[in-house]
């Protein structure tokens, strides 16, 4: 046997010996490591976590050590409150012949800390769920799905009430949402709920209560919403493939990112089908304004200003880091953050401010499978819809 196949043997060895988790028998991925001193993947502690959490019927402050069966205490911010095993990341850093980052974002808690739903048509299960607002009030998840319904769900993802709106003029079709305190006059929060079937977008409190309503026969099909510090609200429309930006008297005034807008909008030494959309989904507003959108036939995220002005674009086409296939959901934190959603490659990834990519915040453990809407919970931590899974995931991204 040569020196490199006895190394190679070796290897084989150390990670069947020692690299393996007990519970999935592959590799370790985000490993744990118990007070016990046992080591699990995150996403395989998570789920043996949640499995006998449902047995005992409440959310479990102890989890049994798969391996020693010895009871440890629950950190308060969950399994991944769990210290990271380095050494299992070094070890198989070192036989994979790679060397550990130190890049500046410093060590990394990213991955999947818990999920809920269960697929059903009943109140607190999920259908193919496709929008998602998170109240910074109350804590309180709000989510649609193709049982057209809004349905709210607490911070443990335990079912509280629902809302279908029946006195509408045709069946309500809810897809995207957005939580905002923009167009309260009392400072409090509402909804904005885009209603495909009756081509509007409905500003509600989270009671269920329309205050308002926006749009009408010229919004074709009303995707994702936006509002501006002024008062604008800007609406993804579908089907006409622009986005409509309405004053807060519910008036149209102007739409951007056709062909008509975009000749008039970006600069003269810019090509003109440089912010023409080709299927636009989903918008997104930072802190200083800036619109981005979602453009899955483009594989693009388009850069706006406020007023619709086309800046620039980000990504290029591809299942690598970095790059997108076919873009959904897009969530924006304080920090100007930016997480981004691929419905192709199924998978979160998160880029800087100036849309560098930073890192993939899932894994293909996670088992994601056509992500759509997207929610910051806080500024670490973002909640996703999991549409072919019934189901919504709770990610650290930072």
């Amino acid at each position: 046997m040569t020196m490199a196949e006895t190394a190679a043997s070796l290897a084989k060895d150390l990670r069947e010996e020692f690299l393996t988790c007990s519970l999935c028998l592959t590799c370790f991925s985000r490993p744990k490591m118990l007070p016990c001193q046992h080591v699990f993947c995150t996403r395989c502690l998570h789920k043996w976590y949640e499995s006998k959490s449902k047995e005992n019927g409440a959310q479990a402050k102890t989890v049994t050590c798969p391996m020693c069966r010895v009871s440890q205490t629950v950190p308060a911010s969950g399994i991944l409150g769990f210290p990271d095993s380095h050494a299992m990341t070094s070890l198989m850093n070192f036989l994979d012949g790679r060397v550990e980052s130190t890049a500046s974002w410093g060590p990394t808690t990213i991955g999947l800390i818990r999920e809920f739903g269960v697929k059903g048509s009943q109140d607190g299960q999920l259908y193919k769920p496709l929008g998602i607002a998170i109240s910074a009030e109350t804590g309180e998840f709000f989510v649609t799905d193709c049982k057209n319904r809004i349905q709210v769900f607490d911070n443990d993802g335990v079912f509280v009430r629902k809302f279908t709106f029946p006195q509408l003029a045709k069946k309500f079709t809810p897809t995207h949402l957005t939580m905002t305190k923009r167009l309260s006059s009392d400072g409090k929060e509402c909804l904005l709920v885009s209603d495909v079937s009756n081509k509007q977008v409905l500003v509600c409190s989270l009671g269920g209560e329309i205050l308002m309503r926006f749009g009408g026969n010229e919004l074709g099909m009303p995707g994702g919403v936006a509002i501006t510090k002024d008062g604008s609200l800007h609406v993804v429309d579908m089907y006409a493939r622009v986005v409509r930006t309405y004053n807060r008297s519910g008036q149209e005034v102007r739409s951007f990112g056709g062909l008509s807008s975009s000749q008039k909008k970006i600069d003269p030494n810019t090509e003109a089908d440089e912010c023409v959309f080709r299927s636009p989904t989903h918008i997104a507003v930072t802190r200083a304004d800036i619109l981005l959108v979602s453009d899955s036939q483009s594989h693009l995220i388009y850069i706006f200003d406020s007023d619709g002005g086309y800046r620039n674009k980000f990504n290029s086409i591809g299942k690598h880091g970095g790059q997108l296939q076919c873009p959904s959901g897009i969530a924006i934190d304080n920090s100007g953050n930016i997480l981004v959603a691929d419905t192709s490659v199924n998978s979160v990834q998160l880029f800087d401010y100036r849309g560098r990519f930073r890192n993939r915040v899932d894994d293909s453990f996670d088992g994601l499978r056509n992500p759509q809407g997207m929610a910051i919970v806080n500024d670490e931590h973002v909640a996703v819809v999991d549409t072919d899974n019934h189901a919504v995931k709770l990610f650290s991204y930072l």
